[in-house]
């Protein structure tokens, strides 16, 4: 998980003050790809990541 958190910071446009979601909608999944991890499977596992963390978010704000 570090490796691709690494490798989508290194293809990060620098400055860039767009929405989370756009920034990560504009990402060249190609370039983040590392070792025997695809583009696609490199997207899939991040979205599974971000959604994860989402749903954590939300059900510690409905525990306030």
């Amino acid at each position: 998980m570090l490796t691709l958190l690494e490798c989508m910071k290194n293809n990060l446009p620098s400055n860039d003050g767009s929405k989370f979601k756009t920034t990560e909608s504009h990402l060249d999944w190609e370039k983040v790809a590392f070792k025997d991890f695809s583009g696609e499977m490199c997207k899939m596992k991040w979205m599974e990541i971000s959604n994860e963390v989402i749903d954590s978010t939300w059900g510690f704000v409905g525990a306030l």
